[in-house]
């Protein structure tokens, strides 16, 4: 308790020691103030016969120049920090070591990914060289065996021809008209027809139109028979019927 009351009574003193200062300060400013007023001096006007307005002197004092307290900013000094060594200096010969066989490893690395894209590409362009030439030379065996196919058809359909136009021929001299042997009528006679897998006749279209008795008997004979030897069957691959055309010679012994 003694400590709170001992430390009230120090804080009032201070405050009233602030008071008496400042009303001190105020005092001594307004007295300063007052003898800055202008002083006029008072001349008896009755003494002087000739008055001029130079005897009337106006007395000023003037005011004390106001001294500026001239602030000086003090500008900080940046310093500018030299750049710091390179690590390079700092680095023990040990980490230098391990620097450079990273390097080493790296520059391997890449050597050997370089080899491997351009063995890959040769690789490749040698996939597609390999690749042309067995669509060439399939090409090739294709169209060769289109061509020993055509020409293998060529070849049964001129073998069947000679067969069943041998066969027509005989049975037509045999059968020789009557009245083309009077007229003594003889030609060749060429019959299209259409023929079957199995050598059915399934139409019959005269090619020659004279002389018309050897022409009819030529009809007449090809629908009695009817059917004729079967035909290679390789005749047959585009199409289910063939067609030929037959001469038949009708000679007169």
């Amino acid at each position: 308790m003694n400590d709170q009351f001992f430390y009230k009574k120090f804080l009032i003193a201070i405050a009233l020691s602030i008071f008496f200062h400042l009303s001190f300060l105020y005092v001594f400013y307004k007295k300063k103030e007052e003898n800055e007023i202008v002083k006029y001096t008072v001349v008896d006007l009755a003494s002087f016969k000739n008055f001029t307005n130079e005897e009337i002197k106006q007395v000023t004092k003037k005011p004390p120049p106001v001294k500026r307290k001239i602030v000086e900013k003090k500008l900080k000094t940046v310093e500018i920090k030299k750049p710091a060594e390179s690590t390079d200096k700092k680095l023990l010969p040990k980490q230098k070591k391990v620097i450079a066989g990273i390097e080493k490893i790296q520059k391997v690395k890449t050597e050997v990914n370089e080899k491997i894209i351009e063995e890959a590409k040769t690789n490749v362009n040698e996939a597609k060289k390999q690749k042309d030439t067995i669509t060439k030379s399939i090409d090739f065996k294709k169209s060769q065996l289109k061509k020993d196919n055509e020409l293998l058809v060529n070849q049964s359909m001129a073998l069947y021809l000679r067969k069943i136009s041998n066969e027509i021929n005989k049975i037509a001299n045999n059968v020789y008209p009557k009245k083309a042997i009077r007229r003594k009528l003889q030609g060749k006679i060429i019959t299209r027809i259409k023929i079957g897998k199995d050598g059915e006749v399934v139409d019959i279209k005269p090619v020659t139109n004279k002389p018309k008795i050897l022409v009819e008997a030529t009809k007449k004979l090809l629908e009695k028979m009817g059917r004729l030897s079967t035909p290679p069957q390789i005749l047959f691959q585009k199409n289910r019927t063939i067609t030929l055309e037959i001469p038949v010679n009708y000679l007169l012994k």
